[in-house]
């Protein structure tokens, strides 16, 4: 039985944005989870407030949260989420705030403000199991395998099972890490910094470099990059969850060019505190303090 599309409202704050089961989904710090119709919002019913991060695979839709320090999925729009509370193993409760969630297979890592998790997600026969917790400040994961690359801005991080357990290392601690998002061909992480350079980092090699440089406003930071073809999208806005004062922050959305080697703003984006960004049914969606906003590609 299908459950309730939910009620339509307006949604901001939009800090993630996934594309799960050909629809856009919206996670709102402060509101809950949201998806989209096709013509409008619609709530996700019985989701927490305030999700920090969302992530697919193909059966499950994740998000983390905050204040609640609890994962949880969906598996279809209306249907209420499925919550996982984290292992109440250390004290204080702070230290499971969560700060972002990636999942690979049927791995789902967990970043908080002081430790990084995996959890096996389970099946039908087996529950979900935490497998371990490494005492580390919180940042960007992205899976590779039954490995990782965690971005923060104490630097670029490493973790990589081996036999005698794990290995997690620093691999750069020279950049200071705002936001990281894949090369599609798996080759190589871009890197968004605290002083605004966009950087290349081929993970084999250890080769890095910097491509191009955004003209950072006062008080902003990168969010958030999004890679198409020859383009790379960057969301420029507040620091963190919580919204800003509209006054103080005066960001937005731009692009680098690299066939001509040129930035840009997009003037068309009214959206000045960006968090999020996706690339869904041939259109950039930015997600911000302000809402929701989209242009084509």
């Amino acid at each position: 039985m299908r459950g309730s599309l939910g009620k339509t409202e307006p949604i901001r704050n939009v800090v993630a944005l996934s594309v799960f089961h050909g629809r856009l989904w919206a996670g709102c710090y402060g509101e809950g989870l949201f998806f989209w119709d096709g013509s409008q919002w619609r709530r996700q019913p019985k989701c927490p407030r305030y999700i920090t991060g969302l992530a697919a695979d193909r059966e499950r839709l994740w998000f983390c949260t905050w204040m609640e320090g609890e994962i949880g999925s969906v598996r279809q729009e209306g249907k209420p989420p499925v919550k996982i509370p984290l292992p109440r193993l250390v004290e204080p409760r702070y230290a499971y705030r969560c700060l972002h969630i990636a999942v690979a297979g049927r791995q789902v890592w967990v970043s908080t403000v002081l430790y990084l998790l995996r959890l096996d997600a389970g099946d039908k026969e087996i529950g979900p199991d935490w497998e371990l917790l490494i005492l580390h400040d919180g940042g960007i994961i992205v899976p590779s395998g039954v490995d990782a690359w965690v971005g923060s801005p104490n630097g670029l991080w490493q973790y990589k099972d081996n036999l005698y357990g794990f290995c997690f290392r620093p691999v750069r601690r020279d950049i200071e890490i705002a936001s990281m998002t894949p090369e599609p061909s798996g080759k190589a992480l871009w890197l968004g910094t605290l002083e605004g350079t966009v950087e290349r980092y081929e993970t084999e090699s250890g080769w890095r470099r910097t491509v191009f440089s955004v003209p950072l406003p006062k008080k902003a930071w990168i969010n958030a990059l999004a890679l198409w073809e020859n383009r790379v999208y960057v969301a420029v806005g507040s620091p963190g969850f919580s919204a800003s004062p509209s006054s103080s922050v005066k960001g937005g959305v731009g692009v680098y060019e690299a066939t001509h080697q040129r930035w840009k703003w997009l003037e068309k984006v009214t959206i000045r505190d960006a968090k999020s960004l996706c690339i869904f049914d041939g259109r950039l969606w930015v997600g911000g303090v302000e809402g929701v906003q989209s242009v084509t590609l």
